[in-house]
């Protein structure tokens, strides 16, 4: 029924302890009233705004509280179990205004991860397009799986470029309904691109040890088409991965909009998700180590061998590639790790300090890791340069006007 007390004396009655399944809004449906609960929430909804801030955060909620809150909180009673009690205080009863004490910090360390997005962005974009476009180049396994990394760097450029796009150029304010809409849309690039990183670096070093380790035996190869279906792989569990975010709605509603999150008071399909997330990412590149060390050692018995040699140094830029993603991408990991010690060790630290160690360490770690990646194996390689060199004439030819013949 729809019911709302009009006077207060109704909830003066002295033997009253619970009012229930009442319905006054669309928000606010088969909601109980109950009396003598939680003095914590008696004593805030009694005011008509209150402050809510953590001292780890930099992030300050203003909740300006309706009259009706007010009454019942007054005469000791709190709006419970309604049919969904959030959207009635939060949507209805609430107007929540947040604030950012961090955002000028933020913003001015937006601009660098904007500029390294956009530069990566144009590296990594070169990289997948010279692939694709030069028939020699797609007869190469090995360049078939970096430009499959290319294009999963691409997707995490896009990431930090639209992220630190949104943050250099609005109030945060103004950001909270935009993220409600837009956050599993921007965090599904980021999962994509380090579903595809991790899961491509273990691949390459894979086509490495095939062709070293058994390099005398050249059927055991990793052909062009298996390396296609490995391709094909990685991307229906990067994309199952995303969608499994996206059905759970484990984004967060920050200007990072990621589905990960470490600490306890996160719920356990967050923390479930964020260990499989972590778990998986950290399995493909661990497996690499074993290999590199094998690789290292057969090369060290076979010196001798030019075919080895040959394919050792390939193997050696490679190795270069895949250690420069697992080196930074386990910084943030061991970064956060040592620095939720500290937190918990009850050592008072400055939340700017907090914001840039908790939010930014990881994000220019990626940055970096994914502008880095083209000039560590593409740009090096010979096959790659004169294809670029070719396909860039070919393009100046093509535009170039003939004159009329006379």
């Amino acid at each position: 029924m729809k019911w709302r007390p009009a006077d207060k004396y109704f909830l003066e009655l002295p033997r009253l302890k619970e009012v229930r399944n009442v319905s006054w809004a669309a928000e606010c449906m088969e909601c109980w009233l109950i009396k003598n609960v939680s003095d914590g929430d008696i004593k805030r909804y009694s005011k008509t705004s209150y402050i809510i801030s953590k001292p780890d955060t930099c992030v300050i909620k203003q909740y300006n509280v309706s009259d009706f809150l007010v009454l019942l909180a007054r005469h000791r009673f709190l709006v419970r179990k309604c049919r969904s009690r959030w959207s009635c205080l939060n949507r209805k009863e609430q107007n929540v205004t947040r604030k950012d004490s961090c955002w000028d910090l933020k913003q001015r360390l937006s601009w660098g991860q904007l500029v390294l997005g956009i530069v990566a962005g144009c590296l990594n974009s070169i990289v997948v397009v010279n692939i694709l476009f030069s028939k020699s180049l797609r007869k190469n396994v090995s360049l078939i799986l970096v430009s499959n990394l290319a294009l999963g760097d691409t997707l995490s450029c896009m990431y930090s470029i639209i992220t630190a796009s949104i943050v250099v150029s609005n109030r945060y304010e103004d950001l909270h309904h935009f993220y409600d809409r837009a956050c599993s849309t921007i965090g599904s690039l980021f999962v994509l691109g380090q579903v595809t990183s991790a899961f491509t670096s273990l691949a390459l070093t894979i086509e490495r040890y095939l062709c070293i380790v058994f390099s005398m035996k050249p059927d055991i190869r990793l052909t062009p088409r298996l390396a296609s279906l490995t391709i094909a792989f990685n991307w229906c569990f990067a994309v199952c991965t995303m969608s499994v975010a996206i059905y759970f709605d484990l984004y967060f509603k920050t200007h990072f909009c990621l589905p990960i999150g470490f600490s306890k008071l996160y719920s356990p399909t967050v923390l479930s998700y964020t260990l499989f997330f972590v778990i998986s990412l950290v399995t493909f590149y661990l497996l690499t180590i074993p290999l590199y060390v094998h690789i290292y050692i057969v090369v060290k018995r076979s010196s001798q061998q030019m075919g080895v040699k040959r394919e050792s140094a390939l193997a050696k830029r490679i190795g270069i590639l895949v250690g420069n993603n697992l080196v930074l991408f386990f910084t943030p990991v061991l970064t956060m790790s040592l620095w939720s010690s500290v937190l918990n060790s009850g050592v008072e630290v400055p939340i700017y300090s907090n914001s840039v160690i908790q939010q930014w360490v990881p994000i220019y770690c990626l940055s970096i890791n994914v502008c880095l990646n083209p000039f560590l194996h593409a740009f090096r390689n010979d096959k790659f340069k004169n294809a670029l060199k070719n396909n860039l004439s070919s393009t100046g030819n093509t535009n170039h006007v003939a004159p009329a013949a006379r």
